[in-house]
């Protein structure tokens, strides 16, 4: 597979004759053929390695659902990961990536990519699946030329004295542009050429390019802002002289909006209190989500659809027949470790998370692709559970407040539907987090396993609910101790409990739970 280089400034030197091919790439000369394979420019590589010293990442930090680290749709450095990406030379002044196959391995949906051989040139996005491209040129740069090295390309001091990096990979490019000190406008105007497109659609600080199904192809992920401090901010995206649609439901099916027009103006704005800073703007296919997760929970819908939430920026939802990621709203709160149960109605109701204090459960409809608030729960809770009950009520149980804190107590709550309120009930016959919580044929739910303490040993006790006397009553141990586990009803109503951990070393084993007997 054959793929554009990222909008990374590099110099371009044919493997032959490095002088002579760097002069006719520069010059744009079309006599520059489309296998020549260009070779790494020294100086680029040396430029590049002064930049990646400078905005070094920094040790991370304890993560919080409050304050996600937002980064593009890729891994590595600040300046994306190292790579074995090469690139050609066209006739038409522009350079192609050669992405190399263990690149491609794990990629749902690759895209070809071509970069211009000289800054103010037009980058070109393919989804190689649907073919929607897309073309994109940063507005006020200069006509220097592209210098490539480690599979980007260096435009160096291309707007207004500020390096732009160009990064090719599998699913697309990544633009970074580094400004060194604080630029007159906090803002990168694109002009994008949308006549591959069927329609655009910004939801969620996300802009999607659909096919005529309405399913994203490709997208420009929300743009973040990286200090030299290693702190990182959001950055905003615009577009001027489109329509565009803005709903936040489930695109495939509904009707497209059409660009109306076959160029529109993208803006991308920011507000750092420090430089230097570099500003990354992704544009890649739809294949991986929008941006990393973890402690994050996924739901699927009655339509088959995935809600993907939290432990990271917002929400998105997974469209198993297009196989791509489309943005839908945010959370009403940033939240990691929270439960994420689809309820009766084919609403989400999304409890707790950690560092969150008392902050309300939510409610996602996907119908509008809207998250709005529902009641509190009497306590902070994550790491807990959340299950459905057969009267339409959400059982929660358990939890920690905060991080290496014992559980708060060993009481529980229900969520009713009808009213969205919270109610005690319990206690269980132990505190417990980091347990399963599963519903049985019976209509009683088995507690098990779970640590009672972050600093003891994980438990294998476990206990039932029985949500008609509203009560909690212990039933026979396991004869293994399970924490951080999956618990799994089969089709015989036996529950399979698989591996986990003592809380000192992981876990090989399997164990079955026999309702009818009470026994392991």
């Amino acid at each position: 597979m054959r793929a554009v280089a990222p909008l990374v400034a590099i110099a371009v030197v044919a493997s032959c004759n490095a002088r002579a091919r760097e002069d006719m790439v520069e010059r744009g000369d079309a006599s520059v053929s489309a296998t020549t394979t260009l070779s790494a420019s020294p100086n680029a590589l040396a430029r590049l390695e002064t930049l990646r010293s400078m905005f070094r990442p920094k040790p991370a930090a304890a993560t919080s659902a409050r304050a996600p680290r937002p980064t593009p749709a890729l891994t590595g450095e600040t300046f994306g990961a190292r790579s074995g990406t090469t690139f050609e030379a066209s006739g038409a002044g522009a350079l192609r990536a050669v992405i190399p196959p263990e690149a491609l391995r794990g990629v749902l949906r690759t895209a070809d990519v071509e970069l211009p051989a000289r800054a103010n040139g037009t980058a070109r996005l393919v989804d190689d699946t649907s073919k929607v491209n897309v073309g994109f040129a940063l507005r006020d740069v200069d006509d220097g030329p592209a210098r490539v090295t480690e599979g980007a390309a260096l435009y160096r001091g291309a707007l207004a004295g500020s390096d732009v990096v160009r990064r090719a990979h599998a699913e697309g490019a990544d633009d970074y542009v580094v400004f060194e000190t604080k630029p007159d406008h906090e803002a990168l105007t694109y002009d994008v050429d949308v006549s591959g497109v069927a329609g655009l659609r910004l939801v969620g600080n996300v802009l999607e390019m659909l096919s005529a199904d309405g399913a994203p192809r490709l997208r420009v992920a929300p743009p973040h802002v990286t200090k030299a401090s290693g702190e990182h901010a959001g950055a905003s995206l615009a577009v001027h002289g489109c329509a565009y649609d803005t709903s936040p439901a489930m695109p495939r099916g509904r009707a497209v909006t059409p660009p109306g027009a076959s160029q529109c103006v993208l803006e991308v704005r920011w507000q750092s209190t420090a430089y230097p800073s570099v500003v990354a703007t992704s544009w890649t296919s739809t294949g991986s989500m929008t941006t990393t997760r973890i402690d994050h929970t996924a739901t699927m819908l009655a339509s088959g659809a995935v809600l993907i939430a939290g432990g990271g920026i917002g929400a998105e939802l997974y469209d198993p027949v297009a196989g791509t990621f489309a943005a839908t709203n945010a959370l009403t709160t940033g939240r990691s470790y929270h439960t994420a149960t689809r309820l009766a109605s084919g609403k989400v109701l999304v409890v707790g998370g950690d560092g969150l204090g008392t902050a309300p459960g939510e409610i996602y409809d996907p119908v509008a692709g809207t998250f709005a608030a529902t009641g509190s729960s009497r306590v902070p809770r994550f790491q807990h559970t959340a299950t459905l009950l057969r009267s339409g009520k959400v059982l929660v149980t358990g939890g920690l407040q905060s991080a290496n804190v014992s559980p708060f107590d060993s009481e529980c709550e229900l969520w009713d539907p009808q009213t969205g309120a919270f109610t005690v009930v319990g206690p269980m016959t132990m505190r417990r987090y980091r347990h399963t919580a599963t519903l049985l044929g019976s209509g009683q739910v088995l507690i098990f396993g779970g640590e009672n303490n972050p600093t003891s040993t994980a438990e294998k006790e476990s206990e039932l609910y029985d949500p008609v006397a509203g009560t909690f009553t212990g039933t026979v141990d396991s004869p293994q101790y399970h924490s951080r586990h999956t618990a799994t009803l089969l089709l015989s109503g036996k529950v399979f409990i698989a591996t986990g951990d003592t809380f000192a070393s992981p876990l090989q084993s399997g164990e079955l739970y026999d309702p009818v007997t009470g026994t392991w």
